[in-house]
């Protein structure tokens, strides 16, 4: 599968997302402990790359959010790096124990991906500050 079709799969709204999260919460169930809570995180917000994989592949922040990838796939070497789909930022290739961070200063809905592993592929919204959030 290309990179435009697995991109296209997870092409959800962020109205659509949000509403998604809103129905898991609602009927009681418990989200995966890598997954990011319904509720808008602030400030610094940690996204680890392990295993190829981003944790969590769905974030929401607020603008002003900082948002730091780190590289924890030390075991066997792995180089990632961040692209977003629409060219709104993108990262320097991140060695294993490296990092790299983007403050989001907009509100918006990005997919991202990282160019050496097809599947890597994340999401983040960017919802505006003045919303409750979690972890400031």
């Amino acid at each position: 599968m290309n990179r435009r079709n697995q991109l296209a799969r997870l092409g959800l709204s962020a109205a659509a997302v949000v509403a998604m999260m809103a129905v898991v919460t609602a009927a009681g169930s418990s989200l995966d402990a890598q997954a990011s809570e319904a509720v808008p995180r602030h400030g610094a917000v940690e996204i680890v790359m392990h295993d190829s994989r981003f944790r969590p592949d769905f974030e929401i922040v607020t603008v002003g959010s900082t948002v730091i990838w780190v590289n924890q796939d030390e075991g066997d070497g792995s180089t990632h790096d961040v692209y977003a789909e629409d060219g709104w930022f993108s990262s320097p290739p991140i060695p294993p124990g490296g990092q790299w961070s983007f403050a989001f200063d907009v509100e918006g809905f990005w997919t991202y991906y990282c160019s050496y592993h097809e599947n890597m592929i994340a999401q983040i919204m960017v919802v505006p500050a003045d919303e409750p959030a979690a972890g400031s």
